[in-house]
């Protein structure tokens, strides 16, 4: 089975309920010493029935705390519960660091076997009674149990800043850690933790699962096993020791070790059956096993003793998708995330499956909050560059593939695409030395990585079009039915100048897949143009550039600029300045700016929405070339911008567009419902924008007949 990171959030619990309790009197303190040490001793009834006698005779929220203390290292966790919520009863006439205490002491119960709401409620009441280590570290625990991983770091960090010799206060920075997926980091906090008090053992059992998470099994069992030596009621600690056996093994469900593994598990749930994290990992064991319905009752256990438990829902829901059953996961994701909006994981998850779904637009947002929470987690970083890369917005693609190459060294698929996005966002060069060292690499056999070095060749300045045909002769021997091979090699043909096979490529891109045709004919009519071109520089014969423009308008995806470039050199034919409109045309084929791939719709779509008059003039009539993927963002400037210049060029954009510009017909109708205010005394300054507007009016009304 391949290794899967736990993602149930640490909880605190024996070895440090008791951190840092003040004492009421020398005569409570004699008392709660002696019954420490005649647990310490192997004698629980006669610690705890001396903590009875004392709570009874001298009632005090340091007695309760201290009786809950023991109740809890005995396994008598309901006890322990009524205890510390005694003493949260009579903390209320108690001072606020005694009163912080009691509610820090109820939160760090309720992340063991109560709900993670009740935890936070209680740790929140700990912070507003006193700010100290205690307090502070139980909030970072609770908000890391609720996934809220930046409010859990800031205040853990707040917590050692306070006393940077906390135990718990380093054990709830290990927590916000394993909650934003830094690992290493996590280990770093918990072994400080117990460093500082080797009797804090949820901290070793934070340390242990961090330790499995950074591929050191051996040193997490020993350091499990450890746990439990210390505390034989700790179900935690039994649970991690069966997760660490079965990471030695790589989670092989049929490995021998599992029944020692599951085993430890379910020790650990017997012990401690409402701690949500024994049952995680009951759970995972089970799956790794493939008693898929044992796992379930697992997850279900958890979630009916906490429904708020994320870590169980996100199983529970990678499940169904693991299933097939991707309409459902992405349904019940969503409800996840409305109700958890802070959590990173179940804002990744639900990037993920929008983002497999195609539904790029709607998983960015999502996947942007999981990475600000996750600043490690590899995969939500190339799930976020795939996003960009496919709503084409290639800066922030090329920034997310360089974080997730960092992360995931080894990952050639992610060195392969951050080489392309080098390229699309005007970085060719160095994307072209990625793909270089990718492609040279020994029995390097993916198609994709030698087609992407093809297209980035192919876009350098000047082209490097002989060798992108090598690229992508070598891609089609890898993968000879894959039609999208033989598009790219359409263009670098096209780049070679080799026109006639540039159409034969294109052409048999559009045969093989349909869903290529209406882009193929975009290829087919520029290489057409130039073929006109160089047959008859006075006056090219366009007809059959004509012809591809029609086909590619009629399947949805006209060419834009090729439109123009026939318009003006026709133009140019009529005005006698044929000679001069040759010598453009060339220019613009040698600058590699035939085709629209690469048109940077997330740059342009900034610069729309927050640039100068004149620079979102220029970014409306720029996304003209990115067809129907940029209709809905110039509708969106049509109707909002309050310049009537954009407006005018987000319209010219539209009408270019032809059959693209159907995702904005529901804003061009709202625009033309609207009516013109007409001034009936306009100065000449004002009676310029109303035919402006006017004018404007028209070509909506042009666009929209149009896409009826």
């Amino acid at each position: 089975m391949k290794k899967k990171k736990f993602v149930g959030l640490l909880v605190l619990a024996a070895g440090s309920f008791a951190a840092g309790l003040a004492r009421a009197d020398a005569k409570s303190d004699q008392t709660i010493a002696k019954a420490e040490e005649q647990f310490a001793k192997g004698k629980p009834d006669d610690a705890i029935k001396s903590l009875l006698k004392l709570v009874g005779n001298s009632p005090s929220v340091e007695a309760y705390l201290a009786l809950a203390h023991i109740q809890e290292l005995n396994g008598n966790g309901d006890e322990a519960a009524e205890s510390t919520a005694k003493a949260v009863e009579i903390s209320a006439s108690a001072s606020p660091s005694l009163k912080a205490q009691a509610f820090a002491a109820s939160a760090r119960l309720a992340l063991g076997s109560g709900t993670g709401k009740t935890a936070l409620d209680m740790a929140t009441k700990a912070v507003a009674a006193e700010k100290n280590a205690g307090s502070l570290a139980a909030l970072a625990s609770a908000q890391a149990r609720a996934g809220d991983a930046k409010s859990a770091d800031a205040a853990a960090d707040a917590a050692i800043v306070l006393d940077s010799v906390s135990s718990v206060a380093h054990q709830g920075k290990g927590d916000a850690m394993t909650a934003s997926g830094q690992i290493a980091e996590a280990v770093a906090a918990y072994r400080k933790a117990t460093e500082l008090d080797p009797k804090n053992t949820t901290a070793r059992v934070g340390l242990a699962y961090s330790l499995v998470a950074v591929n050191k099994s051996t040193e997490a069992r020993a350091v499990a096993l450890k746990a439990t030596e210390m505390d034989k009621n700790s179900g935690a600690a039994y649970a991690v020791l069966g997760y660490a056996i079965s990471a030695e093994k790589k989670f092989n469900g049929n490995d021998a070790s599992w029944s020692d593994a599951i085993a430890q598990a379910q020790q650990g749930a017997f012990l401690a059956p409402k701690n949500p994290q024994v049952q995680m990992v009951v759970a995972q064991l089970f799956e790794a096993r493939g008693n898929y319905d044992q796992a379930q009752v697992a997850y279900q256990t958890i979630l009916t003793n906490d429904p708020g438990f994320t870590a169980a829902r996100i199983a529970i829901i990678n499940t169904k998708f693991r299933r097939g059953n991707l309409d459902g996961a992405v349904a019940e994701a969503a409800e996840l995330v409305k109700a958890n909006p802070e959590s990173a994981e179940a804002n990744r998850m639900y990037g993920e499956f929008l983002a497999r779904k195609g539904m790029y637009k709607e998983a960015i947002p999502h996947l942007e909050k999981a990475t600000a929470a996750m600043p490690r987690s590899g995969d939500a970083f190339a799930m976020l560059a795939h996003s960009y890369h496919m709503t084409r917005s290639f800066e922030d693609a090329k920034e997310a593939y360089a974080k997730a190459v960092q992360l995931n060294p080894a990952d050639d698929a992610i060195k392969s695409n951050y080489g392309l996005l080098l390229g699309m966002s005007g970085e060719a060069d160095k994307g072209a030395q990625v793909l270089a060292a990718l492609t040279a690499t020994p029995d390097y056999k993916s198609a994709a990585g030698f087609a992407n070095y093809g297209w980035v060749l192919s876009r350098m300045k000047p082209p490097k079009a002989d060798a992108a045909i090598a690229a992508y002769r070598k891609a089609i021997e890898l993968e000879p039915t894959n039609a999208g091979l033989y598009y790219g090699m359409g263009w670098a043909q096209y780049y070679a100048q080799h026109y006639p096979d540039a159409i034969a490529a294109f052409d048999k891109a559009g045969s093989m897949d349909k869903a290529l045709y209406a882009d193929t004919r975009s290829g087919v009519g520029w290489s057409q143009y130039f073929i006109a071109v160089n047959a008859d520089k006075t006056n090219p014969n366009f007809a059959k550039t004509k012809e591809a423009e029609a086909a590619g308008e009629t399947a949805g995806r006209p060419d834009a600029r090729l439109i123009d470039a026939v318009a003006r050199y026709e133009k140019a034919v009529a005005d006698g300045k044929a000679a001069e409109a040759a010598a453009l045309v060339a220019a613009q084929r040698d600058a590699g700016d035939a085709g629209n791939d690469a048109v940077d719709i997330g740059k342009l779509s900034r610069q729309l929405q927050k640039g100068s008059i004149t620079q979102r003039v220029d970014a409306a009539n720029a996304l003209a070339a990115a067809g129907a993927d940029a209709a809905e963002i110039l509708g969106y400037a049509l109707e909002t911008d309050s310049v009537i210049a954009v407006r005018q060029a987000a319209g010219n954009s539209l009408r270019r567009m032809g059959a693209g510009a159907r995702k904005a017909l529901p804003a061009l109708r709202r625009y033309a419902a609207t009516q013109q205010i007409a001034n009936p005394m306009p100065s000449k300054d004002e009676m310029a924008l109303e035919f402006m507007e006017s004018d404007l009016r028209n070509v909506i009304q042009e666009i929209i007949r149009k896409l009826k």
